[in-house]
């Protein structure tokens, strides 16, 4: 009797070590996971800004372009060109 209540101990602190065993590479896991989601976050932020920086470049370009406008037409493009956005 008394060996089998040892044996269940020794079965259960296994079970218990492989559990945390367990729980520590699911963190670190995590861990890992989140780094790289943090770090596509970051690059897909700066493939964004650098695509607005494009857009901005392109707009200046083609407004530099144009005859001189008056500013309420210049309001009115800026709207419609928010329009196609």
């Amino acid at each position: 009797m008394l060996e089998q209540s040892k044996i269940r101990q020794q079965r259960n602190q296994a079970r218990k070590a492989q559990n945390v065993a367990k729980c520590a590479s699911q963190k670190e896991q995590q861990r890992w996971l989140k780094a790289e989601l943090l770090e596509n976050v970051h690059g897909m932020r700066s493939a964004v800004h650098a695509h607005c920086l494009f857009l901005l470049k392109v707009r200046d370009m083609y407004f530099s372009s144009l005859p001189a406008l008056s500013s309420t037409e210049e309001h009115e493009i800026a709207i419609q060109a928010a329009g196609h956005l």
